[in-house]
């Protein structure tokens, strides 16, 4: 598909790239092993502040199940501060006919309002495998995100994010380092980023940024824990 039709090709990386950074972080950590998870057959995975982007196109998570074949379950809660969101019990979806035959399942869930209420109020709270957080902008809202990440450094759980550009991971970098995570992956070029650049419209070309002129979804990657 690459070489025949690489236009369609890089159209897939962008909802690709999520599900790649998620299951190339599980390898750099090594939890794609048996045995290595909080349960040895069911991956659970928290993405906060996500959008539509993450819960409207959730069969892709579904190709966790296909990639690692002794997981049975995966388990995706959404946490959405998202207008149009809406609060949605964690809940099974229909699977491919394979994952059907071995009695494999796919559960999402949506709760709507900040990570830290989430885990006081939620009745669908299970133990995150790992946390994900894809292009958030920590930096543009610090003061909300205060009790998220103090819980995050309290949970002792690999916390995996991403950015559009380099100027956004430093400053990012800056808030998580002084809430007391620690690097486990350091930001870097993430080799599952999406293949369709696009254009910044806007370029503070005056200001101190690292400006890049070109970004793409997942660009740059990091894993942090408490």
């Amino acid at each position: 598909l690459r070489e025949k039709n690489p236009v369609l090709w890089a159209a897939a990386t962008v909802e690709l790239s999520q599900v790649l950074t998620l299951l190339n972080s599980l390898y750099l950590l090594g939890l794609q092993k048996p045995g290595r998870l909080n349960s040895n057959e069911t991956l659970v995975v928290h993405i906060i502040e996500s959008g539509p982007r993450e819960y409207v196109a959730g069969q892709q998570w579904e190709e966790v199940l296909h990639i690692l074949p002794h997981l049975q379950n995966i388990y995706v809660q959404f946490i959405t501060n998202m207008d149009s969101a809406y609060n949605s019990p964690l809940a099974p979806f229909e699977t491919c006919p394979n994952c059907a035959r071995g009695n494999r399942t796919r559960h999402y869930g949506i709760f709507k309002g900040k990570y830290h209420e989430y885990r006081k109020t939620s009745k669908d709270y299970r133990k995150p495998d790992i946390v994900l957080a894809f292009e958030v902008g920590i930096h543009e809202t610090k003061e909300s995100w205060i009790q998220d990440l103090e819980l995050i450094k309290s949970m002792k759980v690999p916390f995996c994010l991403s950015w559009y550009s380099v100027y956004d991971y430093q400053m990012d970098g800056f808030c998580l380092l002084m809430s007391g995570l620690k690097y486990l992956v350091n930001p870097t070029l993430n080799p599952f980023r999406s293949l369709h650049d696009m254009i910044d419209m806007n370029p503070d070309m005056e200001s101190d940024k690292c400006c890049e002129l070109f970004y793409s979804i997942q660009k740059y990657f990091a894993i942090m824990q408490g």
